[in-house]
């Protein structure tokens, strides 16, 4: 093997020369802690200015999304309102609706149980007058039963005040009901037709007359035309079922016949 000889030669620097890097690195620690201030202002400036952008950007977001927000708040009242003012003419259209048709229902209701009532009392009335014809004929025929004669018989219950009096306001009530379509009943016909009430006060008044008491027949006579606007002389002769349709001014003198089932239009 061979031997080989290695030899480092080992310079040092020389004086100046480390002097003057050292002036070098105490030049940069001077520059540096010079310009760390003005490093410090410049980043203190830009975050100051990076600040108040943001500031300004979320002022300017919030006002734009409070704006907003009040828009859609403004349009759901708006439409909230909207909608309850059709909620109440709603509410009010059908309180309308309930409340007619409760009116109706209650005026159909009463007037049915008006027409019963009335169809009631007709009934009574027509049985009640019924039972007077009856117990009238019943009592002719008692009180003539002993008689042998059949005419006589028939003369008697002809004769009979009562009976024939009765008689005739029945005939008086059928003949007014079969030829007046707006007679609805016995008992409209008995309280509220006036013609009626006429002719049954000339056969009380003409009653009177055939048994000579004339001052009272005709006073009766007048005080119905007071009460009716129909004058008919107590001496007339008028038969059974006459009637007056709207009689206001009509005027029956004494010598005036009239035969039965008559009507006399005014």
């Amino acid at each position: 093997m061979k031997k080989v000889n290695i030899s480092f030669t080992l310079s040092l620097p020389e004086k100046h020369d480390i002097e003057n890097a050292m002036l070098r690195v105490a030049d940069f620690v001077e520059g540096f802690y010079t310009s760390v201030p003005t490093k410090v202002e410049e980043v203190k400036t830009e975050v100051c200015k990076k600040t108040a952008a943001a500031k300004e950007n979320v002022k300017a977001k919030t006002a734009q999304t409070a704006k907003q927000t009040s828009e859609a708040v403004k349009c759901k009242t708006d439409c909230a309102k909207v909608k309850a003012k059709a909620l109440g003419a709603a509410t009010c259209e059908a309180g309308k609706i309930l409340g007619g048709a409760i009116k109706n229902a209650v005026s159909e209701s009463a007037k049915i149980i008006s027409e019963s009532i009335a169809n009631k009392t007709e009934e009574i009335v027509e049985e009640v007058v019924e039972e007077i014809v009856e117990e009238a004929s019943e009592k002719s025929e008692d009180e003539s039963g002993d008689s042998d004669d059949s005419d006589d018989h028939l003369r008697s219950c002809r004769s009979c005040p009562l009976q024939k009096g009765l008689q005739q306001i029945q005939k008086d009530i059928k003949g007014i009901k079969e030829r007046d379509p707006a007679a609805t009943g016995v008992f409209e016909v008995l309280t509220l037709y006036s013609g009626l009430h006429a002719v049954l006060a000339y056969r009380a008044a003409h009653f009177l007359h055939e048994k000579k008491f004339h001052f009272t027949a005709r006073a009766i006579s007048q005080f119905t035309k007071f009460l009716t606007g129909i004058e008919i002389h107590p001496g007339a002769t008028i038969g059974n079922g006459l009637f007056i349709d709207h009689g206001s001014g009509v005027v029956i003198g004494e010598t005036t016949i009239i035969g039965d089932n008559c009507t006399i239009y005014q």
